[in-house]
């Protein structure tokens, strides 16, 4: 116990030095930055659920295109990953009509691969779920342009562009939710 009180002062001390040394160091400023980020990918794959067959397809969606399959019109507008250093997940903006619906359903909403319940895509013979982004890489995000409604420029993003804070992705999400309900 006695060499644990005399201890103590050098272990603060040790401590305070280590903290202050590396808060002014670059390469962890920006590690710490890289790690708070979104990341664009060109590629979306989603899972299609068939329940009159019973069968499951795997469709691989460029970014900015679309692909048809059966009755459903799915177009991928944005496909965004999260750094290593966080929590594995991605987040795609998806469009989807569905031409053999009497009402026309139409979805447009941000879909999360690890968290599939915040948005739902509702039909009786599909369901439509991220499985990942995939393609290049594209770490800057104010490369990618609005597209409809995706953002509200008002508000968060008055420049036109996906947010380049992980804390103007993440308000942009959640209004996307908030408009489902």
């Amino acid at each position: 116990m006695n060499l644990v009180k005399k201890a103590y002062p050098f272990f603060l001390i040790g401590f305070f030095f280590m903290c202050h040394r590396y808060s002014f160091s670059e390469e962890v400023k920006n590690s710490f930055a890289d790690s708070n980020s979104w990341y664009a990918q060109s590629q979306t794959v989603v899972r299609v659920l068939d329940k009159l067959e019973s069968k499951t397809i795997l469709l691989t969606i460029p970014v900015g295109s679309e692909t048809s399959y059966k009755s459903l019109t799915i177009k991928s507008r944005k496909c965004l990953v999260r750094s290593d250093s966080l929590p594995r997940d991605s987040a795609a903006y998806i469009d989807i009509i569905d031409s053999d619906s009497p009402k026309k359903i139409t979805f447009s909403a941000w879909l999360f691969s690890e968290e599939p319940g915040l948005s739902v895509f509702e039909n009786p013979l599909y369901n439509v779920k991220l499985v990942r982004c995939s393609g290049s890489v594209e770490k800057d995000l104010s490369k990618f342009k609005h597209e409809g409604t995706l953002l509200d420029n008002s508000e968060n993003n008055s420049s036109g562009t996906l947010p380049n804070s992980n804390e103007e992705l993440e308000n942009s999400l959640q209004q996307s939710i908030d408009n489902q309900r």
